[in-house]
């Protein structure tokens, strides 16, 4: 909905070479392509590359001719295969997974699918755009749409009901997969396992029905090609809807002990809990309708209520971030110049260049592989420890296995050496692939990368197993270089904005999910918002919804008793008070009561125990109290009478219970409330706990280096900001891995580095904003803006406009991009693309009511005083003319005494020379449109050259509409003009001309009577007294009054300095002002 107009050549480069389409197909965000095949491109090209497809030769023709640019070129054979055609629109590309490989630029084998030209890591347009460029990706997309579409309306596809029919047989295996489900849960109490059993009998029913169906089907073929749905869609409409969840557990009761009055009070089986039993085909019943209206409709709200929430949480990202760039030096900093990352992401390396890759020397390296040379396979080995070190501080996604996010994939610069430039020379032997891998690692300063090269380049790996010959060694050298060269990021590039859009969008898709499974408990939102909120907001103690510490130990079971905290709220089933107790239930105490057993209150709590526990430890606590006595019966249930001792007699047991008892802690520590042992899968068992005091854990005897807690605040407290900022990273990637996002990690660290960076967390909110930037505009951006420019005021705060929201407010270009450095004009390129355009007036700007235009100094005109570079101007639509010739006249000839002249082509103006922009003096040399000169060097009018002047008179003979040059000496257009010219007293910037002579006193006037047009008396400037071309107000006439008002004598008080057309006005100055003055 907003056009974008770049004005300086400076902006016009960018959205050249940085802002086109054609460089956005990868995403920095996540390192993968953005722009793929989609949708019914999709299913054709799946359709097309399927197994057994062939084409006759005049269809194969009628679809090659939709490939843009075709050569023409074709293959004579009677038949073709869909593979032919789709080799046809490839670029020279390998690219190989599982059973699809493409060679050479020949699709070899397979079919493709989402899974090759979709928006996955690593996939077919991923590689294409890194290895052959955005123009040929771009053009392959747009071949390949073009060939697929062209297929499918020879082909035809359409997709009806009668592909989601199912057959009887399988029906019948349907209905009996789900009277054994709910035969499995008639007497499960636990409704998580309810739950899971009637998921696995939803998966298990839509196999059933997936298994038969094939690429005839067109339903399953949109499916399984990845155009749209997934296989729960062909579940939900040919099987079985399943199980509908509300906060995610079966459909609660809301009526009398039912969820519907359509069913018996007290019924509690699958159909009476949310279960739907039919599918979309069959249809649904009433109450299975509002089972499913009630899973959807939290859907809805949820999203509706949480987008609000994640807006707000991107909008502070982006103020948050907003200011910090990449600098000359690699660093990252602030627009107050605060160093926030040494190198961009810890490594330098710009987002969009990075691959997923294996090392192989993850897995221990084998000296029969790697074992060449002796230096080298130790240095392999080393690899291979620091691998393992470090791979706790991988992507949750990662971690165990051999892939990396790093640039440069060695591995495809071999394999594409080997087949497309594979010359023929000499083998290398292995010292020669040592010597030169060893002088490429002294190029490379990564130790990552470096990891990889020797992995790849291993000396014993090039000359058995890739056989490369020496040009092929050299030129695999000579690309590494090459692309080493392009992967860090660029001085100027805007890393914080990147970052806070990146961060920003996948929690949107956190509360999206839930809108897009609606019904199904497959999400689950306890991670998603509310913890991502927690932790921009460094949410401290208490406030945390939850609180999660784990750690390992010899003794778990102990361990767990220790510290659990067990309080009498936990063991006690239910109580009473009364006065007369029952004596049978404490009678084994009676035997041999305690010395300390003196009751002497009226009234008795008895305690009923739900489990047995340490029943002395019970009597403790109570004793603990100092006020209370107690009998009590040891057992599988324990009882335990209460009674008030002597000093308390009075008191209120029941109150006191309610208010001091209950709370009191029987075992454990405070805080430690959950405490238990868990093993998540392929985890080993460790102890999950409330309590977050890490001191407190400490002296329990617990190891430092085996605990952790998602309190970011109490790892900062007791291991520093370091730890605090792993921690952070360590919840932030928890939280994205658990809906299965991925985010480089360098956005994240912008992020997390801003917030650690003071030493201290800093919270993403204006209090936060405020500790970072000092900028008062900027801190009006966000929030309290009134309070801000009080406080800025009161205290005289002043705004260098260092950031973008103040120079944006001052309209001021920020410091950051492309303006973040000088751009020097190639002024040798430029005299060569320049465009000869004929002399005109240069416009004086006043500097009373108007500033210079944009980009416009003391020392040229408003172009710079240079001609207008070529992408300033159109291409001429006129065959034959100069294809970037300037506008020429779009005015028509002016005729002496005829009528004016007029605008021609089916752009002109309507009424061109009526309303508040109409030229004064249009044909004597004075500007035209407001200001600008007549001649400008861009076309005008939607870029098209008007249509040849025809107002109704014979054109000139001289007058060429396409060659300023050969226009008429009097036309304002021609080059020989002179406005100052003296030999036309009509002219306003003659001497002669008085602009306050009434037109009939004016003889040289064509208005007056007095006028002859064919009268030869010229006027004389030195001709003294009153003549025929002058009035009496002339400053040569001899009735001159310098008295008059309009005498240049006249007092200045009364009546502004006469106008003096020979006189050119002062030169308004050019120099942009400062904007705030101290």
């Amino acid at each position: 909905m907003n056009v974008h107009a770049p004005q300086t050549v400076e902006a016009q480069a960018e959205a050249r070479n940085i802002m086109a389409v054609k460089y956005q197909v990868v995403s920095p965000q996540s390192n993968s392509p953005v722009m793929s095949v989609i949708q019914d491109s999709l299913v054709g090209a799946y359709l097309l590359s399927a197994p057994g497809v062939t084409l006759s030769r005049s269809e194969m023709m009628h679809c090659v001719m939709s490939i843009p640019g075709w050569d023409g070129q074709l293959d004579k054979k009677d038949t073709y295969d869909g593979k032919d055609l789709i080799s046809m629109v490839l670029p020279m590309v390998n690219w190989k997974r599982n059973d699809v490989e493409i060679l050479k630029g020949k699709l070899v084998r397979g079919q493709l699918s989402k899974k090759v030209l979709g928006r996955s890591q690593g996939s077919l347009i991923h590689v294409i755009y890194n290895d052959c460029g955005p123009d040929e990706t771009i053009l392959f997309i747009h071949r390949l749409q073009k060939v697929v579409h062209t297929y499918l309306t020879i082909r035809g596809f359409s997709i009806g009901i009668s592909d989601m029919m199912t057959a009887m047989h399988i029906r019948e295996t349907v209905h009996n997969e789900r009277t054994q489900a709910f035969k499995d849960i008639a007497n499960e109490t636990n409704e998580l396992v309810i739950n899971q059993r009637l998921n696995i009998c939803r998966d298990s029913m839509g196999k059933m029905v997936q298994e038969p169906l094939n690429d005839s089907n067109s339903f399953f073929c949109t499916v399984n090609s990845g155009s749209k749905g997934s296989s729960i869609n062909i579940s939900q409409i040919m099987a079985v809807v399943g199980q509908q969840n509300l906060c995610g557990k079966r459909i609660p009761k809301t009526w009398t002990d039912r969820t519907l009055p359509h069913f018996k009070r007290g019924s509690d089986g699958p159909l009476e809990r949310g279960f739907i039993q039919h599918s979309y085909v069959e249809g649904l019943s009433p109450a299975e309708v509002w089972y499913h209206a009630i899973a959807g409709r939290e859907g809805m709200i949820d999203t509706a209520c949480k987008t609000s929430v994640t807006g707000y949480i991107e909008r502070r990202f982006m103020k948050a971030l907003e200011n910090i760039k990449v600098h000359w030096d690699g660093t990252v900093r602030n627009s107050s110049n605060v160093l926030v990352q040494f190198k961009y992401g810890d490594d330098g390396f710009d987002a969009m260049r990075v691959e997923k890759q294996r090392i192989d020397t993850f897995e221990f390296p084998s000296q029969m592989f790697y074992g060449g040379i002796q230096e080298e396979y130790e240095q392999v080995v080393s690899d291979h420890h620091f691998l393992k070190d470090l791979d706790k501080w991988k992507d949750p996604s990662m971690c165990g296995s051999a892939w990396y996010m790093l640039p440069i994939n060695v591995s495809r610069i071999i394999h594409n050496t080997k087949t497309l430039f594979n010359f023929p020379s000499r083998k290398v032997t292995e010292q020669e692939v040592y010597e030169t891998v060893q002088k490429l690692l002294e190029y490379i300063e990564n130790d990552m990368l470096q990891i990889l090269i020797r992995a790849e380049l291993n000396s014993q790996k090039v000359v058995w197993r890739d056989k490369l010959t020496k040009d092929n060694l050299d030129l695999i050298v000579h690309e590494i270089k090459k692309q080493y060269d392009m992967i860090h990021s660029v001085a100027g590039e805007s890393v914080g904005a990147v970052a806070a859009q990146s961060l920003g969008e996948p929690a949107t898709q956190m509360t999206l999910n839930t809108f897009h499974f609606a019904g199904v408990s497959s999400k689950n939102v306890t991670l998603g918002v509310p913890r991502l909120e927690e932790l921009i907001n460094c949410t401290k103690g208490e406030k945390m919804k939850q609180r999660i510490t784990t750690f390992v130990c010899p003794d778990m079971e102990l361990m767990v008793k220790r510290i659990r905290h067990v309080c009498f709220a936990d063991l006690v089933q239910s109580y009473k008070v009364t006065e007369t107790p029952n004596a049978k239930e404490v009678q084994s105490f009676m035997v041999f009561p305690d010395p300390e057993f003196k009751p002497a209150g009226n009234k008795t709590l008895v305690l009923y125990l739900n489990e047995w526990y340490d029943v002395h430890s019970i009597k403790q606590a109570i004793y603990g109290t100092s006020r209370l006595v107690c009998a009590y019966t040891d057992g599988p249930k324990p009882i335990f009478h209460i009674v008030a001792n002597e000093q308390y007699k009075d008191l209120d047991i029941s109150m006191y219970y309610e208010q001091v008892l209950k709370k009191q802690t029987i075992r454990g520590i405070q805080g430690a409330e959950y405490t238990k042992i868990v093993q998540s899968p392929g985890q080993p068992k460790c102890i999950e706990t409330s309590l977050a005091d890490l001191t407190t854990l400490f002296s329990n005897g617990l190891d430092c280096n085996n605990i952790y807690t998602n309190d970011i605040h109490e790892i900062a407290k007791v291991y520093g900001i370091e730890a605090a900022r792993s921690a952070v990273l360590k919840e932030i990637r928890a939280i994205l891995s658990f809906y299965g996002i991925y985010v480089n990690v360098r956005h994240m660290l912008v992020l997390i580095d801003w917030m650690t960076n003071l030493g201290q967390l800093t919270p993403l909110t204006r209090h936060g904003i405020r500790h970072v930037d000092a900028s008062p505009l900027k801190r009006s951006t966000f929030e309290e803006v009134v309070e801000v420019f009080n406080q800025a005021a009161c205290f005289n705060e002043t705004d260098e406009l260092d950031g973008i929201s103040e120079c944006i407010i001052a309209g001021v270009p920020p410091n950051i991009g492309g303006k973040f450095t000088e751009c020097v004009l190639d002024e040798v390129i430029e005299r060569e693309h320049a465009i000869p355009r004929p002399k005109s007036p240069v416009i004086e700007w006043s500097n009373d009511t108007y500033d210079a235009p944009w980009g416009q100094d003391d020392e040229s005109d408003i172009y710079g005083n240079l001609a207008a570079p070529p992408m300033l101007t159109a291409p001429s639509m006129f065959s034959g003319a100069n294809q970037y010739a300037p506008l020429q006249n779009p005015i028509g000839p002016y005729v002496p005494g005829g009528p004016p002249p007029t605008f021609h082509g089916f752009n002109a103006p309507q009424n061109a020379f009526h309303g508040f922009n109409a030229p004064q003096n249009a044909f004597h040399g004075a500007p035209m449109f407001g200001g600008i000169n007549p001649q400008p060097p861009a076309p005008m009018f939607g870029g098209l050259n008007p249509q040849p002047p025809a107002c109704g008179y014979p054109p000139s003979p001289k007058y060429n509409p396409y060659n300023p040059s050969a226009e008429r000496p009097e036309s304002p257009m021609s080059p020989a003009y002179d406005p100052f010219a003296a030999e036309r007293p009509e002219s306003p910037m003659s001497p002669a001309y008085d602009p306050f002579a009434p037109l009939t006193l004016r003889p040289e006037s064509p208005m007056s009577p007095a006028y002859d047009p064919h009268a030869g008396t010229a006027y004389d400037p030195n001709q003294v007294g009153e003549g025929p071309s002058m009035g009496a107000d002339s400053p040569k006439s001899p009735a001159y009054d310098p008295g008059s008002p309009m005498s240049p004598a006249y007092p200045q008080d009364h009546q502004a300095p006469a106008y003096d057309p020979t006189q050119s006005p002062p030169r308004a100055s050019q120099k942009r002002k400062a904007y705030f003055e101290e």
